[in-house]
């Protein structure tokens, strides 16, 4: 079950340009160092400015012909799409949530939208790694460390995020999570403008706005491996022949 319409139209345009440049230094007869550089500038109407210059530097050690050492460090960064940033409110289907203020649990109605004044999304990313070869080259084992660590990630947050957010914000500033406290709240001019109640008796949820935020910041790591062996087709047992080398 779908609950929900279609994105009205809406009429953005954008121009990116970049200059790239790379260097490779020998340092060493078997150390090797590399160098990039990347400016980027955006041309659009987003409320911020999206041009970005990132930065790598990497360094390969072979000090035997069966083992190489890498590590490497750079910066990059993802500017917000035309969607995320342009796209009109738009009903999304219905999320289970729970009031704090009133504990009235409840399918209510969600919108999701673009926001103007998103950053990009910023990350340094750092690489360790190594590659050893056996059997003249025919038999290699790699295994590489990476470590991401994000700014600025966009996201769009859960109807109960935004919620458990405004909640959050009332402790704060010393409201109550009652009725009560929430007729307070609103009358300080403190509630999320992006949940709408009834005015009934009970104050029912009756809508969630999610738009897209940039997350605080995110961390990802974990390890890549891989064994690959290389051979010729007539080394195969009976069926063997000249269909050239498999990996």
């Amino acid at each position: 079950l779908w609950i929900g319409v279609g994105t009205p139209d809406y009429n953005q345009d954008r121009q990116t340009t970049a200059l790239f440049a790379e260097f490779s230094v020998p340092l060493l007869d078997n150390l090797l160092m590399d160098l990039s550089i990347r400016d980027e500038t955006v041309d659009d109407d987003s409320v911020n400015d999206l041009d970005q210059t990132t930065y790598s530097v990497g360094f390969n050690y072979q000090p035997t012909d069966y083992a190489t050492f890498r590590a490497s460090w750079n910066s990059s960064f993802i500017a917000p799409s035309l969607p995320q940033l342009y796209n009109s409110p738009t009903l999304q289907g219905l999320s289970q949530t729970t009031d704090p203020f009133t504990g009235s649990a409840e399918f209510t109605a969600r919108t999701t939208g673009g926001t103007r004044t998103l950053r990009p999304e910023e990350a340094d990313v750092f690489n360790v790694g190594a590659t050893f070869s056996f059997l003249d080259n025919d038999l290699t084992l790699s295994i590489d460390y990476k470590y991401f660590d994000f700014t600025d990630r966009i996201i769009r947050p859960a109807s109960q995020e935004v919620l458990d957010a405004e909640a959050a914000t009332a402790v704060a500033n010393g409201f109550a999570l009652t009725e009560a406290g929430l007729a307070a709240f609103e009358a300080a001019g403190l509630n999320n403008p992006l949940i709408s109640r009834s005015s009934n008796p009970g104050r029912l949820l009756e809508l969630v706005t999610t738009d897209q935020i940039n997350a605080q910041s995110m961390e990802w790591k974990g390890f890549d491996t891989s064994i690959n062996y290389a051979f010729d087709a007539n080394e195969i047992p009976y069926i063997g022949g000249d269909y050239g080398q498999f990996n």
